[in-house]
């Protein structure tokens, strides 16, 4: 998959202004509250958006019917575009389709209709009323944010581009004789059927009923499902977040839960408590895992259960999952290799709860070419557990999960070069550690600071680039360069008085 896609936000949060590079690990590094995580949500709520599940799905098209309407000749173009596609299924092969000027106006029309839509759910990602207050401070009224991507066939870039101020504005470009992807597996039924049934109708019904509002309205729908996503390219990954404070979060579930279980039989008896608002994150987050079953559990990497590497190589133990019998929320608990009985969370260590979340995600929901997000993945880790961690990340990504990390951690960092580094080896170079052979090279890596500004007030975001030595440079090792020249000059007075 290319890599060619870009966000660029200006004014948005603490942000004045970013322009980055998603790839297949993209790592977010600087000061604490210069954007990293308003950053990494916002991109969350971007998969959110272009990608539809069984929560979220496309917004209709017009939902104005006076604006659903099209003349017999934009139908026709559009009609004889479709049954091109349509041979496509047929013959189960993927495509590039030059979109016709009608079929790129629909999209666009569509795109500029739909800012509701993204708005609504970047602030309930956010767990905001109003995308308002993500504006950045000082500044005068706006803030903007475009995703593009190069299309396959190099003919130029497709841009999303979003406008936050008095009024929101959502907008599509599409380059001239712009191409877009269309899968034509059979195996895609639902998109299909839909297509084979409105190129049916059309040709059974005579010329003065084609413009009909019914018949917009489901070529309308027709547009959406089958152009929209490939529209928005790597955005249609399905995404997960993994909030900071995890171990807070677990000991939380399972307090949350066991209170579930104890009401279960005064169900319907007790008033309904006034529960505190989440953001759409958190919610996310832990709707997820009250959705995770023990049967669910896959067998293997190639089954697609990529948490027992991290499991074995940093907890020493499994994380289980338990079902209750009486509600249908899972629990769940931790079992060191070698013993018989499971810990709760509340009796295990903050780096089994932090990363517990993690295994479970790897193990139950993500896929590979999903995205994973992650703050701080280093909390409460010692730094050889930190550097382990990154190696682990790597190989995920080796397996065709991209990730977007957060990260505080010089060690981290340190080890991402070296294995950024070990890409350069060779492949009849080996390392001196085979336990530590794990590599991606510097195309599959993006390091990105959040850099601290005066004036305007926030922060300018910047490429981080390998130095000389190979390292990242991300100012942490400032810190310990200013405490170890404090540490020597402490030291030189106190040996001259003695």
């Amino acid at each position: 998959m290319k890599n060619d896609v870009q966000i660029e936000v200006s004014d948005f949060g603490p942000i004045v202004s970013a322009e980055i590079d998603l790839k297949p690990l993209t790592v977010f590094v600087g000061p604490s509250n210069t954007g990293k995580s308003y950053l990494a949500i916002l991109i969350y709520a971007l998969h959110r958006y272009f990608t539809p599940n069984r929560y979220f799905h496309w917004p209709r098209l017009f939902d104005d019917p006076r604006k659903s309407y099209l003349n017999r000749q934009q139908i026709n173009e559009i009609t004889q575009q479709l049954r091109t596609i349509k041979t496509y299924f047929e013959s189960e092969s993927n495509r590039e389709i030059e979109l016709s000027r009608e079929f790129a106006r629909v999209l666009q029309t569509h795109v500029l209709q739909s800012a509701d839509k993204v708005t609504e759910e970047i602030n309930r990602c956010f767990g905001l009323t109003n995308p308002f207050s993500l504006i950045r401070k000082g500044t005068s009224k706006t803030a903007r944010i475009s995703l593009r991507h190069k299309l396959e066939n190099d003919s130029g870039y497709l841009q999303h581009s979003l406008t936050l101020g008095n009024k929101v504005k959502f907008e599509l470009s599409l380059p001239r004789d712009a191409k877009i992807q269309i899968n034509g597996s059979r195996a895609n039924h639902a998109i299909y059927d839909q297509l084979r049934s409105y190129l049916e109708m059309i040709e059974s019904w005579n010329v003065g009923r084609i413009t009909d509002r019914f018949t917009v309205n489901r070529l309308y729908s027709l547009l959406t499902e089958l152009a929209l996503p490939p529209s928005a390219n790597i955005t249609r990954s399905p995404a997960y977040y993994l909030p900071a404070d995890r171990t807070g979060i677990m000991h939380a579930h399972n307090v949350v839960v066991s209170s579930l279980i104890a009401g279960v039989p005064t169900a319907g008896l007790r008033p309904v408590q006034r529960t505190s608002l989440f953001s759409g994150v958190l919610a996310d987050f832990l709707e997820q895992l009250i959705q995770i079953s023990p049967s669910d559990k896959r067998d293997g990497i190639k089954n697609g259960d990529f948490g027992t590497e991290i499991e074995q190589a940093l907890l020493q133990g499994s994380v289980k999952v338990i079902k209750s019998n009486s509600i249908d929320y899972p629990t769940f608990a931790f079992q060191p290799n070698g013993w018989n009985e499971k810990l709760a969370f509340a009796n295990v260590s903050s780096m089994i709860s932090e990363l517990a979340p993690m295994v479970l995600y790897l193990r139950h929901i993500v896929n590979r070419g999903s995205v994973l997000i992650i703050e701080e993945p280093e909390s409460h880790l010692h730094p050889a557990m930190q550097v382990e961690l990154i190696r682990q990340i790597a190989s995920l990504v080796n397996l065709g999960i991209r990730v977007i990390l957060t990260t505080h951690s010089e060690w981290l960092l340190e080890e991402l070069a070296n294995i950024v580094e070990r890409s350069r080896l060779g492949e009849s170079t080996t390392s001196r550690n085979a336990d530590r052979s794990v590599s991606l090279r510097p195309e599959q890596v993006g390091a990105w600071l959040f850099n601290p500004l005066k004036r305007p007030r926030g922060s300018r975001v910047v490429e981080v680039q390998q130095d000389e030595s190979g390292l990242f440079d991300s100012g942490y090792n400032r810190v310990a360069e200013t405490l170890h020249n404090d540490w020597a000059d402490l030291r030189s007075v106190t040996q001259s008085k003695t």
